[in-house]
């Protein structure tokens, strides 16, 4: 059998003496990791909407959207409008901080017309009966 290598301590190289706390620092490393990731899956963290709603006369409108979002993420808004009274030519009209920097993919159901007014977005939604959502 050959001589071990210079700086070579069988002891502490190939028996590891000294050193049998290191699979437990593995150990818990990966628990913590395997923590960080089911609390996501269980949505603890994460964006979480909320709803606000104001009230007007002729109609209520609810807005369901996170409170915040980074510019390169997927997120959902939701407004609903609850018509009181008929609406002949409803327009919903999203300020520019609702998509600078962001993509947007799709807008269901889609407006009647789109467009941008001194940077706003500006969403025709046409005739909606009174009592509808």
């Amino acid at each position: 059998m050959a001589d071990q290598p210079d700086g070579i301590v069988l002891k502490r190289h190939r028996d590891l003496q000294g050193r049998e706390w290191h699979p437990w620092v593995r150990r818990g490393l990966v628990a913590l990791l395997a923590v960080v990731i089911l609390l996501a899956l269980v949505g603890f963290v994460g964006q979480h909407p909320s709803t606000k709603r104001a009230e007007a006369p002729a109609a209520t409108l609810g807005v369901n959207s996170p409170d915040s979002v980074r510019g390169g993420l997927l997120y959902q808004a939701r407004f609903t409008i609850d018509a009181k009274q008929e609406l002949k030519d409803a327009t919903l009209v999203l300020s520019r901080s609702w998509i600078d920097g962001l993509t947007v993919n799709t807008i269901e159901p889609g407006p009647l017309n789109e467009a941008s007014r001194n940077g706003d977005l500006v969403l025709e939604l046409g005739h909606i009966a009174a009592g509808a959502r």
